[in-house]
């Protein structure tokens, strides 16, 4: 089973921006002063205009250096005009005022992502997901996106507590229950992967991820195999054309015996997607009907390409050369 794990769930995080500065001042002109400079900056901003709005900005970090909210709009600024070291470095300094704020680490994020500077938007990204998780323990979205980045980095007991921690908190929660399966299916737990997806499908029988992900694993086991090929047949009029669910459905064939619809699935699903196991699999049935060379040059495709165990696939290119009819 593959999944398309990360379904744009990375930066599914909402920016809040502060709506006024905090003052660290009581002197009254002062204060005028930093609301003159804060609101002006605010009107630079709204006509598109980023240098005069920094200027404003500037003039209120100035004014009042333990802002957080100046340094904050300040960044927001240099991001506009691609200052993107100029906003780290404020932002360095927000953190060191205050090590709480969500809207820095965030900014962070975006940053180092527009630089491709992914491991540090990672780094960031995680401080942020703690620190909103400590902030608020029990908003599911934010249990769910940390949940995410565990997965993302593969600490599958990590993401597994914080599933478990959703559904007790929320009983009928689909998509908990698809990913405690894809959980169990990565950490060779397939019964209990099994027991999650048919969980799912009582909640909801029309949820194509699971069905596809139960459907394949049926098909894997070489078990209900009929029920499989409905189950992924339905997913598949959900969202018609899927790779994933088309490599499911080509398996589901391929165990059945059924080699030419079986070639027909794999080959569509090929040429969507280039993923190791749809070439795996593709070799497979051009191997099962005498095409030798085809299924080579498939399984060499799949090494290329990657996500399958190397060594078990050179194995078999080498006995499929020898002329060894099974493995």
């Amino acid at each position: 089973m593959r999944q398309q794990i990360f379904r744009g769930v990375f930066l599914a995080c909402l920016l809040t921006i502060l709506t006024c500065p905090a003052f660290s001042k009581d002197d009254d002109k002062n204060l005028s002063k930093a609301y003159g400079f804060y609101l002006k900056g605010l009107i630079a901003d709204h006509y598109s205009e980023p240098d005069k709005a920094l200027k404003q900005y500037l003039n209120l970090k100035n004014l009042d250096n333990s802002s957080i909210s100046a340094r904050i709009q300040i960044a927001v600024d240099y991001i506009k005009i691609n200052e993107y070291d100029k906003a780290i470095e404020v932002l360095e300094e927000a953190k060191k005022l205050d090590s709480e704020s969500l809207d820095v680490y965030i900014l962070l994020v975006l940053i180092y992502t527009a630089q491709g500077k992914n491991d540090l938007a990672s780094k960031e990204y995680e401080v942020f997901l703690n620190r909103a998780y400590a902030l608020e323990p029990e908003n599911i979205k934010v249990i769910e996106y940390l949940a995410q980045f565990k997965l993302k980095k593969t600490q599958y007991d990590e993401a597994k507590l914080l599933y478990e921690r959703i559904v007790k908190e929320k009983p009928d929660y689909v998509d908990a229950y698809f990913w405690l399966g894809y959980i169990s299916e990565e950490t060779s737990q397939r019964e209990q992967a099994v027991s999650y997806w048919k969980k799912a499908l009582d909640l909801d029988p029309e949820q194509p991820d699971v069905l596809n992900s139960l459907g394949y694993v049926y098909a894997e086991n070489g078990e209900n195999l009929d029920e499989a090929e409905a189950m992924v047949k339905k997913a598949l009029s959900i969202y018609p054309g899927n790779p994933t669910y088309l490599d499911s459905l080509g398996w589901v064939y391929y165990k059945k015996g059924d080699l030419e619809q079986a070639l027909t699935a794999l080959t569509n699903a090929s040429s969507v997607l280039k993923d190791g196991v749809i070439f795996d699999h593709l070799g497979d049935v051009y191997h099962s009907l005498g095409e030798i060379d085809k299924a080579v040059e498939k399984w060499e495709d799949a090494l290329s390409i990657g996500g399958i165990d190397k060594e078990k696939m050179l194995e078999k290119i080498k006995k499929a050369k020898d002329g060894t009819k099974k493995f």
